[in-house]
């Protein structure tokens, strides 16, 4: 005998791309996955990020993909909404080779490379990420991975966020005096929101 579970509800949709050995540069974007939500669909996020890379740059002593910079481009935006390097986009200063370790959010599986992010980006349209190096660097090889959802809400520590709700990085660089305190995040009146996370780098 044979039972077979049916459903008529509609699964939400998946969307991804994985690339292997391929080049990223400081002079230009490198494109990873681009999509747009079909018609009667209105929401949809990325959930997860990978990427890894030859071993050693002879010029950091580090793996260029700990510096590789994610752009994201959010329902047709010019300007990125979310411009991060993997390292900080998993919270880690200066990135820190210290591996193999991981939690819900973020996780590096190799001294060299090996990241994973499952960080939430939610759009309305379409979205766009593209890889690119800092100036410093030249060109560097890697293997990236980059999937999403259609139709599919967001929840964070069990808070359902609203379909119009975007994700928004505020990288700060300054010099400050001691005890002396520094703006982070500043939400006017009427407005809401939640802080993901936050972390320190010091050079």
């Amino acid at each position: 005998s044979l039972l077979i579970w049916a459903s008529d509800t509609a699964y939400p949709a998946s969307f991804g791309v994985g690339r292997s050995q391929f080049h990223i540069n400081s002079q230009s974007e490198t494109p990873l996955v681009s999509h747009t939500l079909p018609t009667g669909v209105s929401s949809g996020h990325l959930s997860f990020f990978w990427i890894t890379g030859d071993p050693l740059n002879t010029t950091t002593g580090q793996a260029g993909a700990d510096y590789a910079i994610w752009s994201i481009y959010i329902d047709g935006e010019t300007t990125p909404s979310l411009r991060l390097q993997t390292s900080q986009a998993a919270m880690v200063g200066n990135a820190d080779t210290t591996a193999p370790w991981s939690n819900q959010f973020f996780g590096k599986n190799s001294r060299f490379g090996g990241w994973h992010l499952n960080l939430p980006v939610p759009f309305s349209r379409s979205v766009r990420v593209t890889l690119s190096l800092p100036p410093w660097l030249d060109r560097e090889r890697v293997f990236a991975m980059c999937r999403g959802v259609e139709a599919l809400g967001v929840r964070l520590g069990g808070f359902a966020l609203p379909p119009t709700a975007r994700l928004h990085a505020s990288v700060v660089n300054a010099s400050l005096a001691p005890l002396e305190f520094h703006t982070l995040v500043n939400i006017p009146n009427g407005k809401s929101g939640m802080l993901f996370g936050a972390m320190i780098d010091i050079i």
